[in-house]
């Protein structure tokens, strides 16, 4: 069968098939072998009947005057296309005439001309056409094989291989026959081309370059018919004309000459005359009749193109709020299984400390009320233990220091019991307690029930309870707003851990080291990328929208987790290149990647990032930009290798995206999708900007500078060449706003008491 999705021209291994034969004459370079195309091949592949008649064109067709024409183009003059043949055909294959079936047959030989034998790139039909299809039992006296064969090759040496018209189809099949690497069908098909499939053809094609082919591969020699084509097939000599002029070449049937015919003859010149007169005037009456029915079209097309705007917007709208929906819902899911593992890891560590501490207290206790004996006689012992006694074995005080020590450092670590370097603790061997004392860090511990006798009224002693902070404590305070204090006042008078207090990410904590003047974490980052992305989204923009990657974007490339960077990474730049394919090159403005890095500094085992800066690409300057706040003095970047890591990766995703995307069959060479770099080969250029914004002396500011820059991305302003410590202070309190203002993100005294209601509600 032929599969139309195999009989695109535009298809890459077609057109290289097509190039391989233009300007030859019909001629194709199978290896180191000429083969040429016949028309007794033609005849064969696609099982035509062919006369010996020359079928000649007229090279300015008109609608010819015959029946059939005035049946299917009654009311109009114009050159019919491919869409008005299929409307035919729906009309008079309902209707049962002896003519209606015969009109069948002429629209199926008229529409396999127009589309297989001799298609053009305008998909319009050849009035000539009509006149050689109205007599259907002389048209078989046609020379058809040999018209599609010389109308092939002409499209072949005269036109761009992406503009060739003809069978171009034909030759994909003609190649089946003339090499042995195709896997060939039943051998008795008929006609040939039902005994190859297109797809083998292509995958050929793909595999083996045509001037690549050994010469066991390929038949030099012209196709024969079988016994059985002899017999179903007429195989004449095609009668040739000595010149153009020949008035012996074959015709359609003999009609009137025509107006311009009579007028150059002489012929009644008056009534030729009058006959063009009145022709010019209904010509004349079609094309004002044509505008006006052009001009009602435009403003249908006009209407209707508007509406589909619309309907694709509205469609891109909700599909890409689906998608940001299911990546943040995901998100949200492995963060809650990463702290769900952190509670149960930090509940066994706390159980764990709990029961050791309880060890030692018991342990403590023993060791200062057993009774101890000094200098006891070894023979007394063994007496002891021949009698049967049961006196406990004592333990010197050393090896209870040591014991009681090491347990508490397994807990709290070495510091917490040294004893001082150089002094060996001094005191009665015959006291426990005594030895115990001397050590430099020793703590008193008490049972909480038990009355001892310095305390006998049984006075519990209270522990410090270290001071709560409070907003008027930060060194910011007098900028922030009544309603920010209150806001922050309720939060750390309702909440007893460290609570989040917007989009999920932001905690009191990293509040209050922005109140402070401290450093930022990545959580503050990427809470404010995604209250940017919020804001965003709601304002449903069709064009120059940012996009922005998590925070650890450097270190998720450098991670040995592959599902970790699949998932937080890979995922998010698959769902940039679909919207760039989706909705065109204007659908981005920014691509942000906020970065922690190590800069100059080598990699090693277990090094922490220590600087923020940022990386973005601009799609209309097709570049990509770097910003550093701590820049050296002569200007270097040293952290501009890591932007560059960070530029490949993502340069070299979208390459293979890209390369993925060529290789479907529908693919169309010529109208490819729009992706990122590609104009750059995918190699933007990356520039490390000389006047960006620099951190003061002694501050840790770095992190403030990447969400101010992020900020001035957001509304496309430019990005200033330096900020002050007020600016800095400034955007710092507004950081602040945002993450106590984000609804429903943020933290709210009603959902508190919300709740605390349902906590205390009866299950």
């Amino acid at each position: 069968m032929m599969d139309e999705s195999y009989m695109k021209k535009s298809d890459f291994k077609t057109l290289k098939l097509v190039s391989r034969c233009q300007g030859h004459g019909g001629r194709f370079k199978l290896g180191n072998k000429t083969v040429k195309i016949t028309e007794k091949e033609m005849t064969l592949i696609f099982g035509l009947q062919s006369g010996p008649n020359r079928i000649r064109l007229s090279p300015k067709p008109k609608k010819p005057n015959t029946k059939f024409a005035d049946r299917i183009c009654a009311k109009t003059n114009r050159i019919i296309n491919i869409g008005s043949l299929r409307d035919c055909f729906d009309k008079v294959v309902k209707k049962n005439t002896p003519q209606d079936a015969k009109d069948v047959a002429r629209v199926l030989t008229l529409y396999l001309l127009a589309t297989v034998f001799c298609p053009h790139t305008t998909s319009r039909l050849n009035w000539n056409y009509l006149e050689f299809v109205e007599d259907l039992e002389a048209s078989t006296s046609y020379a058809w094989s040999t018209y599609i064969k010389e109308y092939l090759i002409n499209e072949l040496d005269t036109k761009e291989p992406k503009n060739v018209g003809g069978c171009v189809v034909g030759l994909l099949y003609w190649l089946c026959e003339h090499t042995t690497l195709v896997k060939k069908g039943a051998p008795a098909d008929f006609p040939r081309f039902n005994k190859w499939r297109l797809s083998d053809v292509t995958e050929l094609l793909a595999k083996t370059p045509l001037q690549s082919l050994e010469p066991e591969n390929v038949i030099e020699s012209e196709l024969g018919p079988t016994d059985e084509e002899q017999k179903l097939l007429q195989f004449v000599e095609v009668v040739k004309p000595e010149s153009d002029d020949d008035e012996e070449a074959v015709k359609p049937a003999d009609k009137e000459p025509s107006m311009e015919q009579k007028v150059e003859n002489k012929e009644h010149p008056t009534d030729a005359y009058s006959e063009l007169q009145a022709e010019n005037q209904m010509l004349r009456n079609e094309v004002k009749r044509l505008k006006e029915e052009n001009a009602e079209l435009r403003k249908t097309i006009s209407m209707l193109e508007q509406q589909r705007d619309d309907s694709f917007q509205q469609r891109a709208f909700e599909n890409d709020t689906i998608a940001d929906l299911g990546f943040e819902v995901e998100t949200v899911h492995v963060e809650k299984q990463v702290l769900q593992s952190e509670k149960q890891s930090k509940w066994k560590r706390k159980k764990k400390k709990s029961e050791l501490l309880d060890n030692i207290d018991d342990l403590e206790t023993h060791n200062v009320t057993q009774e101890y004996k000094k200098n006891q006689d070894v023979g007394e012992e063994e007496e002891e233990k021949k009698q049967g006694g049961l006196q406990d074995e004592m333990v010197p005080d050393e090896e209870v220091e040591r014991t009681t020590i090491g347990a508490y450092t397994e807990i709290l670590g070495d510091d917490n019991l040294a004893t001082e370097k150089g002094k060996k603790a001094q005191g009665d061997p015959s006291s426990l307690v005594k030895g115990v004392k001397k050590t430099t860090t020793r703590t008193e511990k008490r049972l909480e029930d038990f009355v001892y006798p310095d305390d006998k009224k049984g006075n519990k002693k209270k522990p410090t309870k270290k001071k709560e902070w409070r907003p008027d404590m930060s060194k910011l305070y007098k900028l922030m707003s009544a309603e920010d204090v209150e806001s922050l006042d309720q939060l750390c008078d309702c909440e007893n851990d460290d609570p989040k207090s917007s989009s999920d990410t932001v905690a009191l904590s990293d509040i209050i080291k922005l109140l402070d003047d401290g450093d930022v974490s990545n959580s503050v980052i990427d809470g404010f990328a995604l209250v940017l992305e919020n804001m965003q989204e709601a304002l449903q923009k069709t064009r120059g929208n940012n996009v922005y990657f998590l925070s650890t974007c450097w270190t998720l490339i450098h991670s040995e987790n592959p599902e970790l960077r699949q998932f937080l990474l890979n995922k998010k730049l698959q769902h940039v290149f679909d919207n760039m394919e989706r909705y065109g090159s204007d659908y981005y403005r920014f691509l942000v990647f906020p970065m922690d890095s190590l800069g100059n500094r080598p990699r090693v085992k277990n090094s922490n990032p220590y600087h923020w800066t940022i990386l973005f690409y601009d799609v209309n300057e097709q570049q990509w930009k770097h910003y550093n706040s701590l820049r050296k003095r002569n200007g270097a970047d040293p952290h501009l290798q890591d932007a560059i890591t960070v530029k490949k990766y993502v340069e070299e995703f979208m390459r293979h995206r890209h390369g993925d995307k060529t290789k479907q069959p529908s693919f169309n060479l010529f109208s490819s999708p729009t992706t990122l770099f590609q104009s750059h080969d995918f190699n933007a250029p990356i520039t490390s900007a000389q006047d960006a914004p620099q951190q003061f002396a002694t501050t840790v500011d770095c992190g403030i500078i990447v969400c101010y820059i992020m900020g001035k991305l957001a509304n496309h302003e430019p990005i200033p060449p330096s900020v002050s410590k007020d600016d800095v202070s400034e955007f710092r309190v507004h950081l602040v706003h945002v993450f106590l203002n984000d609804p429903p993100r943020s933290w709210s005294i009603a959902d508190w008491n919300s709740r605390e209601i349902q906590a205390h509600l009866p299950d």
